[in-house]
């Protein structure tokens, strides 16, 4: 997992499955954050689907938002060879907030 601490920290991981040392570094990313993004990714040959892994992360108390990440995290809408890190970061704050705001009037 990775993390960016600010105001606002992302961890990424596949969570396949969801270990109790992932949610205790969860939370510990969480102790220094006000929000914590966790974006699930997708490994080769997953146990879980997206879903189901994305759903138990969720569960967990230090988690604010979860996104399932796939190859677009790393290749596609966040982050390209102009961005700099703070402006991709923001960006990625923002599309898992519109995308919870949607999540939410649904």
């Amino acid at each position: 997992m990775r993390a960016a601490c600010a105001r606002t920290a992302v961890a990424a991981g596949y969570f396949d499955p969801l270990l109790a040392q992932h949610a205790a570094r969860l939370a510990e990313i969480r102790a220094r954050c006000e929000t914590l993004i966790a974006v699930v990714l997708d490994p080769a040959s997953p146990i879980l689907e997206a879903r189901a892994r994305a759903e138990l992360v969720a569960a967990l108390d230090s988690v604010s938002y979860v996104v399932t990440g796939g190859a677009t995290l790393a290749h596609g809408s966040f982050f390209d060879e102009t961005d700099t890190h703070r402006t991709a970061f923001d960006r990625l704050v923002e599309h898992v907030r519109e995308r919870h705001r949607t999540a939410v009037a649904v």
